[in-house]
């Protein structure tokens, strides 16, 4: 009779566990010893007093009138007007968009301007 092969099994997994384990410290054990700390990180610069100008930042300047009874929003960027949004007291806003540049606004889900616009909806308002 064959005697049975546990005890074998078992002498394998211990010599696999312990040859892990001396390969784990030996990996340890080859760390530099002479480490160094990081500086300390500088704290964050202090705003500046003054905030920086429309004319000369990159964000749009909003503004909001009212207009028969329409909220009308007129956004420019470097002075220049490019889109105007429309919020009748009574149904849905419409915006009225400067596609070329020269001046001539027309409607975002106008399709006759030629071309096919991206989708741009409004997902959060504040």
């Amino acid at each position: 009779m064959k005697a049975p092969r546990a005890p074998l099994c078992r002498i394998g997994a211990c010599a696999l566990a312990l040859l892990c384990s001396s390969f784990c410290m030996l990996a340890l054990a080859q760390q530099p010893r002479a480490l160094e700390p990081l500086p300390d990180v500088p704290p964050p610069p202090r705003p500046s007093a003054a905030p920086p100008t429309s004319s000369s930042s990159n964000e749009p300047q909003v503004t909001i009138r009212q207009e028969n009874g329409n909220r009308v929003e007129e956004f420019r960027m470097r002075g220049r007007l490019y889109a105007v949004r429309i919020t009748p007291p009574v149904g849905r806003p419409y915006i009225m968009v400067d596609r070329t540049g020269k001046g001539t606004m027309s409607r975002m889900d106008d399709v006759t301007g030629g071309g096919i616009s991206p989708p741009q909806w409004t997902l959060f308002e504040f």
